[in-house]
């Protein structure tokens, strides 16, 4: 049945290299986007005064000298510019890794999550479900352990950690 249904469609090799391009490209494009969103804001965010302290992170994810995507003198930030469609298991999991990591900054600097529209920061202000359970796949659960409990929720969480949230 699989050798006839391979035979009599256009799903053939050439389909698989070029899905795999696209998906290649895709990433490059999350990138580009991730990257336009904070070159556009940085303008008109940075107060006087503000100096940037690390170059801004322009690729989707940090690296061990950036932990976040923008560092300056009076704040911290991340950029969370993914559009959320309604099953975003996987987005809720690295919004909440990236608020937890705001969170624990103990600089004294502001720390800002930045979002893309209402279903990210309705998720931080109203879900029920754990923090822990959603770190359950993220070195930040170990560092945490010891200061988020068990039972504390997201939204809980969300608002006593002192991180603006803004779409």
């Amino acid at each position: 049945m699989a050798t006839h249904v391979a035979h009599n469609t256009d799903f053939d090799y050439t389909v698989i290299d070029s899905a795999l391009i696209v998906r290649e490209r895709v990433g490059v494009l999350d990138s580009l986007i991730h990257a336009a969103v904070i070159t556009q804001t940085l303008p008109l965010l940075l107060e006087e005064g503000e100096q940037l302290l690390k170059r801004p992170s322009l690729a989707a994810g940090n690296d061990p000298q950036r932990i976040f995507d923008l560092e300056t003198n009076l704040r911290v930030a991340e950029f969370k510019v993914a559009q959320w469609k309604g099953a975003d298991s996987l987005r809720q999991r690295g919004l909440v890794a990236d608020l937890v990591g705001l969170a624990m900054d103990s600089t004294g600097r502001r720390r800002q999550l930045f979002v893309v529209g209402d279903l990210p920061k309705h998720f931080l202000q109203t879900s029920k479900r754990p923090v822990v359970n959603l770190l359950s796949k993220s070195a930040l659960r170990l560092r945490t352990s010891e200061i988020i409990s068990p039972e504390t929720t997201v939204a809980k969480f969300t608002h006593d950690s002192d991180v603006e949230i803004i779409d």
